[in-house]
Formats: structure tokens, C-alpha cells, sequence
């Protein structure tokens, strides 16, 4: 079989995979105090059982508001629009999605002007899928796993004719690049949108002889001076990595695509999975987990996809090879050349926080990431969330490490696990971790994530979290009945203290079954406003604060 064919088939299983999803049905129970109150607060069964649905509830209707309900006070310096993406739209007709990233893609914008009011609106991204969906009134392309109602011998015609509808249901991050704004998955497709309106304007053309690759990082990272890095991967014959940048642009800038500068290929013999990366000023840090591309598993899928319409997603072309290790494979960002490959005892991680060379010693590289002992790739079912995602049984135990690669170390240091040593920042869960990004790449000291309680169990809901990397001592909010997503940083003006600025979170709360965005002081984790929404927002993934 042709490589290209191969390449095809694993674009066609739409790679809409966000894979903290698991982490989100990991990080579902929390403790601790709810501002100065400090009795537990913890979820009833039938607020669980609520909640479990609310989450999974589609929202369809789009709406804008100018002036939308504010109680506390808005920082006056706080200008810019928070944009948030996520499934939203679970069902077409008569028929519903099975899978959660088969939810149509929505964004979620609130802006500020600095005046204390804010405006809001909500869109689903407009995609050939949805479009498709729409028109026939049914589920009438793929998705991640759900596809249009197919009989056998259409299933195998379908192997070898392309689909005429592109995978583009960008419903996991949003990011900015040349001056573009654009919502984006796994899938190296981006959907550009418009700031103010979060309007999707198409898919974004790349200006450059550079492969498109396979898989990108769901999580680009972008630089003090406005330059995007990030990386993707390309399955073939010889597997590897391209890393990449995008010079900066003025924002609005909308004339034709965005060309990609070549920083490095890395040829590697295992393609592993890597939702996020490590940035220092000086490397690029893959870190290649032992949850490696499997074509034996890819053609198994495809062969069942055929057989019997059934899509057993991202599961079944990965194989968990813990014998293998981890490999973090540094490069310089100067002239792509692979500084060394460290080898590490086998570990998961779906989230970096940072990465930094040691300012005492430029020979130790400092590596942060939310870590679990292995993959773990849950039932994603709508069905199945909806039924059970607040169960404590689900959760998995993880920590917040930093990795410290010695990176002048010998050949054998390197091969054998010496040059790579860990410590554990916090002993509990701290996903979705977000710093002051005046600090990406730098010796920082403060991390907000969505936390977990390290020994509580049963019906304790979540909450945000602030860790001090340092000390080790949290901060936390939280309120009863109430789920909050990811918490998104906003430096305060000026050259403040790194935690200087404020906390933002969309919270669902399932009493009143409508959300709010709360904002907090990011030091003392403090509600300082309530920006309250005229209905409730589906669980999402990630946002970006874009001043």
C-alpha cells in the first residue's frame, strides 16, 4: 500500500482528538476551600447526575450581546477579547454525534474596552462540514468518529475515492499567527475567524513548499516578539517532526496565507503522540512519549471502519510501548540541529506549563509538564460522559513534575536514563496549566490549572488552582455545584509581579443550568466579577486572552 494512502487514511479518521479530554474526565473532583469559607464543597448525586448532562447538552442558538450582566468590578486595564472553543453542537435532525469531538466547534467571545462592561457572542464555526450537515439535516460527513450512514459497498468505494467534504471541525484551541486569528485541532487545518465577531472567514492557506504533515500540536506556542512555533508530524516511510515558525504580522492582517519557516526535521523511528511541546529561548523540546504510531492498528481500524461502519478513533493507531521510554529530544532553535536525545522512564503527559534553561547553570534544562504513569484514553462516548463523567471511579492520579536533562552528558548518561532527572511540583493535578506568558521560556514561578484534590474521592467538584513552583503552596477557588473550565492569565499592565493579573474561567453552573465567566485575582485567587450568560456553554477545551 501506497505511504500516501496510509497518510490518507489516518487524515480521514479526523484527528479532531483533544486529548486533555481524558484529562478533563480525570480532573473531575476537587476539595478544598470556596474563597475564605473553608467547608469542602462537594456535589450531591443528583447535582452529579445533572451536571454530567448539562455538560454534554448541545447549544446551537448564536447570539450577541453589548452590555452584557456584570456584578464586582472589571479591572479598567483589562482590554481585549477572551476567546473560548469547544464541541458544541451534539446532535443534526434527527440524529446525534457518539463521539464528544464530534461536536460541532463554537466560539465564545467576550471582549473588553476597559469601561467595566463587556459584550459577548457566541458562533458556530461555519465549516464544509457543518454546512454539509445542515443541508441534509443529518450527520452527512466524518467526523472524529461519527460518519454519515453508509452501506457496505459505499464504505468500500469510499476507500478509494477522497472525500469531497474536508475534515475542518477545528474545536479545540484558538491561536494567532501572521496577524491571522484561527480555531484549530490536531488536524494541521486551521479556520480563520474574525476579531470582534469570532465570524469564521475559511480555511487558511500556507504559502510554503513545507509539508502539511499529519498531526500539529494543539498548543503552538508564541513568543514575546509575536513569532508562532510549533511543530508537526509526518507519517511515512521514515517518520518525523518538522518545526517551524510564523514571522509576525500586525493583527486584521488578511492578505493571502501564512508562510511557514523550516527551524528543524527530526527523523525519528517511533512517531509518538504529542499533544503540547516544551519552549526555552534557546531549544524546541519534543518530548516523545512511549505512545507510538501503529500502522498495524491503523489498517485493523480502517478494516473495521469498512466491515462493520464502526470508528474505534485515536486508540487503535497508537500503541503504549512503556519498554521503549520517553525520549526528550532537544533542539536548537537557532539552527534546528538536534542538541542530544535524552531517555527517560516511560511517562504521559498531555500539557507542558514551561521549559527553561537553569539561569545558575545554562547545562540544565528544565522541562514542567502535568505527568501520569500512562496514557489513558477513556470512552468518550456521548453516551458515556453523560452518564458518568463526574465519577470519581474515572479520575486518574496525576503530578505536576519538572524534568531536569543534563545536557552536556555523555553518550551513555544520555541512553541509559542518567542525564534525565525528575521532581514532583505537586503531588495532585493542576491540568490545563497556564503561566504568565511573559515568563514562556524563562525561570518562572507560578502555575493556574484546573486542580484535583490528591486524596478526596467521592462527589468533590472542581476547582482552580494556583501553585506556587517554589514553595509548593496552592491557592484555590471554587464554588458548590459549579464547573469551571480552563483558567486563562491576563498580565496586568506594566512590570508587575509575575502573579499580577487576573484569572479568567467559564463556569457552568447547574443550578441556575446557565454559565458565568468568573474573573479572580490571580494571586490571591479571589472572585473580584461575575459576568453572568443568558444560557449554559457546553464543556469546552481551551481559550486565548488576544489584547
Amino acid at each position: 500500500m501506497r505511504i500516501s494512502l496510509i497518510a490518507r487514511g489516518i487524515v480521514l479518521l479526523g484527528f479532531g482528538f483533544e486529548a486533555l479530554a481524558a484529562t478533563v474526565a480525570a480532573s473531575l473532583q476537587a476539595s478544598p476551600n470556596y474563597q475564605s469559607q473553608l467547608k469542602k464543597a462537594t456535589m450531591t448525586e443528583a447535582d452529579s447526575s445533572k451536571m454530567s448532562q448539562l455538560l454534554f447538552t448541545s447549544l446551537e442558538k448564536e447570539t450577541s450581546h453589548s452590555d452584557i450582566p456584570v456584578s464586582g468590578t472589571i479591572p479598567s486595564w483589562l482590554k481585549g477579547t477572551l476567546v473560548r472553543n469547544g464541541p458544541s453542537l451534539f446532535e443534526i435532525g434527527d440524529e446525534s454525534f457518539q463521539h464528544w469531538f464530534d461536536g460541532q466547534a463554537m466560539l465564545h467571545g467576550f471582549t473588553f474596552d476597559g469601561s467595566g462592561k463587556v459584550a459577548y457572542e457566541n458562533k458556530l464555526l461555519d465549516t464544509a462540514g457543518l454546512r454539509a450537515h445542515r443541508k441534509a439535516g443529518k450527520i452527512a460527513a466524518k467526523e472524529f468518529v461519527s460518519g454519515p450512514s453508509l452501506n457496505f459497498f459505499q464504505r468500500v468505494a469510499g476507500i478509494f475515492s477522497p472525500d469531497t467534504i474536508p475534515y475542518e471541525n477545528a474545536n479545540v484551541n484558538v491561536a494567532r499567527a501572521g496577524g491571522k486569528y484561527f480555531a484549530m485541532t490536531e488536524v494541521p487545518r486551521w479556520i480563520e475567524f474574525e476579531l470582534p465577531g469570532v465570524q469564521a472567514k475559511g480555511a487558511i492557506a500556507f504559502n510554503d513548499a513545507l509539508e502539511q504533515g499529519h498531526m500539529c500540536s494543539a498548543h503552538p506556542i508564541t513568543t514575546s516578539d509575536g513569532t508562532h512555533i510549533s511543530h508537526v508530524t509526518c507519517f511515512g516511510k521514515e517518520h518525523h517532526y518538522l518545526i517551524y515558525k510564523i514571522k509576525p504580522q500586525a493583527p486584521g492582517h488578511t492578505e493571502g496565507g501564512l508562510e511557514r519557516e523550516l527551524i528543524g526535521k527530526v527523523p525519528t523511528p517511533y512517531a509518538s503522540y504529542m499533544h503540547s511541546f516544551g519552549l526555552s529561548d534557546d531549544y524546541v523540546v519534543l518530548v516523545e512519549f512511549p505512545w507510538h504510531f501503529n500502522l498495524f492498528n491503523m489498517l485493523q481500524n480502517s478494516a473495521m471502519r469498512v466491515l462493520t461502519g464502526q470508528d474505534k478513533g485515536l486508540d487503535h493507531l497508537f500503541e503504549w510501548r512503556p519498554e521503549r521510554g520517553t525520549t526528550f529530544t532537544v533542539v536548537r532553535r537557532a539552527d534546528g540541529a538536534v542538541k542530544g536525545r535524552y531517555k527517560a522512564p516511560a511517562v504521559f503527559a498531555y500539557h507542558h506549563a514551561n521549559a527553561f534553561v537553569d539561569p545558575q547553570d545554562p547545562s540544565q534544562l528544565h522541562v514542567d509538564m502535568m505527568c501520569y504513569e500512562r496514557v489513558f484514553y477513556e470512552d468518550m462516548s456521548l453516551k458515556s460522559l453523560r452518564s458518568n463523567v463526574l465519577d470519581p471511579n474515572n479520575a486518574h492520579p496525576g503530578q505536576l513534575k519538572r524534568f531536569t536533562v543534563q545536557l552536556e552528558a555523555g553518550e551513555e548518561a544520555r541512553g541509559s536514563g542518567e542525564a534525565v532527572k525528575s521532581r514532583v511540583l505537586l503531588d495532585g493535578e493542576c491540568e490545563f496549566p497556564r503561566i504568565n506568558d511573559r515568563f514562556q521560556g524563562k525561570k518562572y514561578r507560578y502555575v493556574w490549572g484546573t486542580g484535583l484534590p490528591g486524596e478526596e474521592a467521592s462527589k468533590a467538584i472542581p476547582k482552580l488552582v494556583r501553585l506556587d513552583a517554589e514553595t509548593g503552596e496552592t491557592k484555590t477557588w471554587q464554588a458548590a455545584g459549579c464547573y469551571p473550565g480552563e483558567g486563562v492569565f491576563v498580565p496586568s499592565p506594566g512590570e508587575g509581579a509575575e502573579d499580577d493579573g487576573v484569572l479568567m474561567s467559564v463556569v457552568l453552573d447547574c443550578k441556575t443550568e446557565r454559565s458565568f465567566l468568573v474573573i479572580l485575582d490571580a494571586s490571591t485567587m479571589e472572585e473580584v466579577a461575575r459576568i453572568d450568560l443568558p444560557h449554559h456553554i457546553p464543556l469546552g477545551l481551551h481559550g486565548f486572552f488576544f489584547q
